[in-house]
């Protein structure tokens, strides 16, 4: 029996949390669609090719970590549905454990000028098809009370560290040759989510949960200019100021529904150019957390693994960057 499973581990998340646990001694079994994983993943553990809308098989341990899913704001609501909904059903009910944690999102709240808690009702028609089809998942759990299943919902919001090929492949796409192009002046507050401090809670969630079901929204202490960070970290990664071009946030949202497969589409938009914060006062005060990490402080490491592996191999989002040393 394992300690800990893992869905997703080719992923960013499920990547970091499955060298995090390997590291502190737990046995770990990593799932992932990929029938070849990255060779550095087999450092940690064991690995299992499976497909969660194919046939699972019955696995047992002590803890579900369930990261894998599909994040976009180009697909339909029926595929993502497919994956996040029904897939989440299907690993729930093929594992045997004592703790299902979800990796869930904070996509489930609307983009909108209010600090979600994690008791707000929700409109589910202002959500994105994403946001609506992980609420879907986090739905369908909690009718999961009373199991016999200890269930948690993390609900993160932007996470970063190393690793990433969504949110900070798409910062570095805004730089081009010796100018950053910003859609939009960029001036909203946001909740950003160091992949090190989800971690950091989701052991304490481990270890000292006392409950049958509960949802934590996840992120740093600090609230972030969206402005800010882009600057500073396109900055700091070419060593140099850009010369900065604003275009309209009126030709942004033009321009998305002219192209909607594009990065500018109206759903990215939506969320992109909105102050978007969420409380994260539940988890810390239950769990008497000291967050140990910012985008600032941890802003030297991102800075080196970049440079380590080279800016355009992130541009790119190369489908091996999160286990790329």
């Amino acid at each position: 029996m394992y300690d800990i499973i893992i869905s997703g581990v080719t992923g960013f998340v499920g990547s970091n949390y499955m060298r995090y646990f390997s590291n502190l001694g737990y046995k770990v079994l990593g799932l992932s669609r990929k029938v070849h994983p990255p060779k550095e993943l087999l450092k940690y553990g064991d690995y299992l090719s499976i497909d969660l809308l194919d046939s699972i098989p019955k696995l047992k341990g002590k803890v579900m970590l369930h990261c894998a899913g599909l994040a976009s704001d180009k697909l339909g609501l029926d595929i993502l549905m497919r994956s996040n909904y029904e897939g989440t059903k299907r690993i729930f009910e093929a594992v045997d454990v004592d703790h299902f944690i979800q990796i869930s999102s904070a996509s489930v709240y609307p983009p909108n000028s209010q600090i979600h808690s994690e008791q707000d009702a929700i409109d589910k028609g202002l959500l994105s098809n994403y946001g609506l089809s992980k609420l879907k998942a986090d739905e369908y759990l909690s009718g999961q009370m009373g199991q016999g299943t200890k269930i948690t919902i993390l609900r993160p919001r932007a996470i970063y560290g190393i690793g990433d090929r969504v949110l900070l492949p798409r910062i570095l796409q805004l730089q081009k040759f010796n100018s950053l192009i910003l859609p939009g002046k960029l001036k909203y507050k946001i909740s950003l989510t160091n992949i090190h401090n989800l971690m950091d809670i989701t052991s304490k969630v481990m270890d000292d949960a006392v409950y049958d079901f509960e949802i934590f929204n996840v992120c740093d202490n600090f609230t972030y200019r969206l402005d800010k960070i882009v600057s500073l970290l396109v900055k700091r990664i070419r060593q140099k100021g850009c010369f900065k071009i604003v275009i309209p946030e009126s030709v942004i949202y033009g321009l998305g529904r002219l192209f909607p497969k594009s990065n500018l589409n109206t759903t990215a938009m939506k969320y992109f150019l909105c102050n978007h914060q969420i409380s994260n006062e539940k988890v810390i005060t239950y769990f008497k957390l000291d967050l140990e990490y910012n985008f600032y402080n941890y802003l030297p490491q991102l800075i080196d693994w970049v440079h380590h592996v080279g800016q355009d191999t992130v541009v790119a989002q190369d489908y091996e960057l999160p286990w790329t040393e």
